[in-house]
């Protein structure tokens, strides 16, 4: 099992761009498990937790580069 990373998930229904953090574990190349729960007030774009999602480098606003979850991938 791999150590917990925090990824960044795009959500729903928000009026304009906005990435909630979520702890993953990293099972593959660019690849992780959700294991954080979203709050009642989030829809996140790809899965839930215990599901894979694909993920990117990301710049974001801030100049930094995170990963960013872009799909959601199959078991």
């Amino acid at each position: 099992m791999s150590l917990p990373v925090t990824i960044y998930m795009p959500l729903l229904n928000e009026g304009t761009d906005v990435w909630a953090p979520v702890v993953a574990e990293q099972i593959g190349p660019m690849l992780y498990r959700l294991t954080g729960l979203a709050s009642a007030d989030q829809d996140w774009q790809f899965g839930d937790t215990g599901q894979m999602v694909r993920v990117e480098s990301r710049a974001f606003s801030s100049v930094e580069v995170r990963l960013a979850g872009v799909a959601l991938e199959s078991a």
